[in-house]
This record gives C-alpha cells, sequence and structure tokens, in this order.
C-alpha cells in the first residue's frame, strides 16, 4: 500500500497513483483506445456551433489523425505530451510524476515533438502546421 511521504504535493502522488493504474490497464487491454465509445460527442462538442458542417468534419477527421498518431508513439513519449498539454503540468510536476529530473522531461519531450510531428507528416503526407509556420501559394 501506497503512503504519502510529504516529499511532494498530493497531485503529484495522486498522478503517479492514476498513472501507475492506467499502465495496468493497459497491460490487460493493450489495444484500448483513449476516447473509447465518448469519442463521437467529444468531437462533436469541440465545435463552436456556428461552424459548418464541413468544417465540423474536418475537425474531428483531424482528432481522429491526431489520435491515431498518438497511439502510434511509443508509450514514454504519448504520456509526456499528454501530461503536459492536455494536463498543462510544469516540467517539474511531470519530473516528479515521471520519477525523472526536470531537465530530462524537457529533453524527451522536444523528442516526443518531434517524433509526434515527424510521424504524423509521414502517416497522412502532410506537414503540421504551427502558428510560426504558414503554407504559400505556388
Amino acid at each position: 500500500m501506497y503512503q504519502f511521504r510529504g516529499e511532494s504535493s498530493w497531485r503529484t502522488w495522486l498522478y503517479r497513483i492514476a498513472i501507475n493504474h492506467c499502465r495496468n490497464l493497459q497491460q490487460a487491454w493493450h489495444d484500448r483506445h483513449m476516447f473509447s465509445n465518448a469519442e463521437d460527442s467529444v468531437w462533436e462538442n469541440a465545435t463552436a456551433k456556428t461552424d459548418s458542417p464541413l468544417r465540423v468534419l474536418e475537425i474531428k477527421e483531424l482528432g481522429e489523425r491526431i489520435q491515431k498518431t498518438l497511439d502510434a508513439l511509443p508509450h514514454e513519449y504519448r504520456l509526456l505530451l499528454l501530461l503536459v498539454a492536455d494536463e498543462q503540468m510544469s516540467y517539474e510536476e511531470v519530473a516528479a510524476l515521471t520519477e525523472q529530473t526536470a531537465d530530462a522531461v524537457r529533453g524527451k519531450l522536444h523528442r516526443a515533438r518531434k517524433a509526434f510531428a515527424a510521424l504524423f507528416e509521414k502517416i497522412y503526407e502532410t506537414p503540421i502546421e504551427t502558428h510560426t509556420t504558414r503554407r504559400t501559394a505556388s
């Protein structure tokens, strides 16, 4: 049984328990999807009421592509990307959860982002556009 030793915050301790629990479930069901049966409602709620049906479809398709790319990444990269992007955790919080240094997390997160972008481009033959890169018409 785990006991809180006061070496980190309660939030970090609870996240560690949740991560370990999820790893145990993942070993049992290695082919699970992250959004399970609620996937359609997640993507429908992500769009504004004024979006056109085409825009809604584009957003849903992009979400499915992102999910497929995340699923293809190594577990550690996927975990780091989700903790920082979805949970908005700091490098220090992620380091405490994953039992690494903040510098190690920073480096691995950089490699995870590069791996995600390369894999996305490889699978879909489409580069990921960011706010710093824009396509120009030829």
